[in-house]
C-alpha cells in the first residue's frame, strides 16, 4: 500500500465534506493508494456534521436543545451528530476488501488504540452500547457503539463513520479530548498507527489546484443546499 498525507488550506465544514468525497471518488481508485488528511479548520467558529441517513427534523431538535447556531451539514458517511469544536478531525480514503463496516472499524480503531497514549482504554463491548432514543438524533459522542474508543474514565474519545464507493472506503474520524486539534504529537501518533497497520510510510501528496477548486464548487452545489441538508 502506498500511503499519502494530504494537506489543504483552511476549509469550512461544507468544503471538508466535499473534499473528502472528491478524494474518494477521484483520487483513490488506484488500489495501491491510501490517503490520510487532518482537517485544517483555520480559525473558523465551531461547526457540526450529522450522519447521511439521519432525519433532519431530529437534527433541528438536537441543535435547538444545545443552542447550537454554527454552520452544519450532512456528511457523506453515516453515524450521528458530531460537534467540531477543538476535535482532531481526520479522514482516510483507501481500498479495502473487507465487506462489513464493523471489520473496518475494528481494524482502524484497533491500530489507533494500540498507538495513542494518554488514556485510550479500548473498544466498546457490545453489552455497553447506548440505546438510541426514539425520535432523537444520535449524538456520536454521547452514544458509543461497537469499536468506538473510550478513555480510562469511560468517556467516548474516538468515533468514526464510513461510506463505500465501490471498493474504496471513506472513513471520517473525530478524536475528542482537551487540546486534540492543536496536538502535533497526537497527529504523529495517528500517522504512526496507520503506518504500522499497513507496514509503509506516508509521503506528501500534491494535488492539482483545480481539485480543491472543484471541491469548493461542490460544497456550494451540494453540501450547502436545502436539498442535501433536508434529504431525509
Amino acid at each position: 500500500m502506498n500511503l499519502f498525507i494530504v494537506n489543504t488550506p483552511p476549509l469550512d465544514v461544507f468544503e471538508h465534506m466535499a473534499f473528502d468525497e472528491a478524494l474518494a471518488v477521484n483520487a483513490a481508485q488506484n488500489e495501491s493508494r491510501c490517503f490520510l488528511r487532518f482537517y485544517n479548520w483555520g480559525n473558523l467558529p465551531p461547526s457540526a456534521t450529522f450522519g447521511y441517513a439521519q432525519f433532519f427534523i431530529d437534527i433541528k431538535k438536537e441543535f435547538a436543545a444545545k443552542n447550537f447556531e454554527g454552520p452544519f451539514t450532512r456528511r457523506p458517511t453515516g453515524g450521528g451528530v458530531v460537534y467540531h469544536d477543538g476535535d482532531l478531525t481526520f479522514s482516510l480514503v483507501f481500498n479495502s476488501s473487507l465487506t462489513r463496516a464493523a471489520q473496518i472499524y475494528e481494524m482502524l480503531h484497533g491500530a489507533l488504540n494500540a498507538q495513542i497514549d494518554g488514556g485510550l482504554a479500548g473498544a466498546v463491548p457490545k453489552e455497553a452500547y447506548a440505546p438510541r432514543v426514539a425520535g432523537a438524533a444520535g449524538i456520536c459522542f454521547s452514544n458509543p457503539v461497537e469499536n468506538d474508543i473510550l478513555d480510562a474514565a469511560g468517556h467516548k474519545i474516538l468515533g468514526g463513520a464510513i461510506r463505500r464507493f465501490g471498493g474504496v472506503v471513506l472513513y471520517q474520524g473525530s478524536l475528542q479530548r482537551a487540546g486534540a486539534r492543536g496536538d502535533e504529537r497526537l497527529k504523529a501518533q495517528v500517522q504512526t498507527a496507520l503506518e504500522n497497520l499497513w507496514n509503509s510510510k506516508f509521503s506528501p501528496y500534491k494535488f492539482d489546484e483545480n481539485f480543491i477548486s472543484a471541491a469548493r464548487a461542490a460544497a456550494g452545489a451540494v453540501y450547502k443546499t436545502k436539498q442535501w441538508l433536508e434529504k431525509f
